[in-house]
């Protein structure tokens, strides 16, 4: 059941935004894995977040950590001016999110959907 909830926390907490990329980055590439695209980096908040220790379980659930995937720690204004700057340059982004948010409103936002 822990295991279960724990992907389920990260499919709602993580989500994407995919776009064409900037001018000094390759254009998006739906035929390339996203990870070698994004640094196989996600872009999370505080260390001390519930929603943290969820994704980094799920990485583990996931043995995404087998593909070198790693949990960036910042702060939660940190990760909203990331993932705004990233929009701005039409750059893929993953970063740790919840609702509701107000980044919801701002931005185009998808969750990633589990297999």
């Amino acid at each position: 059941m822990r295991k279960k909830l724990s992907i389920l926390a990260l499919l709602s907490a993580l989500f994407l935004i995919l776009s064409a990329c900037g001018t000094e980055l390759a254009e998006y590439d739906p035929d390339k894995p996203l990870g070698e695209q994004i640094n196989y980096t996600i872009t999370g908040i505080d260390a001390g977040a519930g929603i943290m220790l969820s994704t980094q379980n799920a990485i583990k659930d996931y043995k995404l950590d087998d593909y070198n995937w790693q949990l960036q720690t910042s702060s939660t204004a940190a990760m909203t001016s990331t993932l705004e700057k990233a929009i701005k340059d039409k750059r893929p982004i993953v970063v740790t999110g919840w609702t509701p948010h107000w980044m919801f409103t701002k931005f185009d936002l998808k969750f990633l959907k589990g297999s």
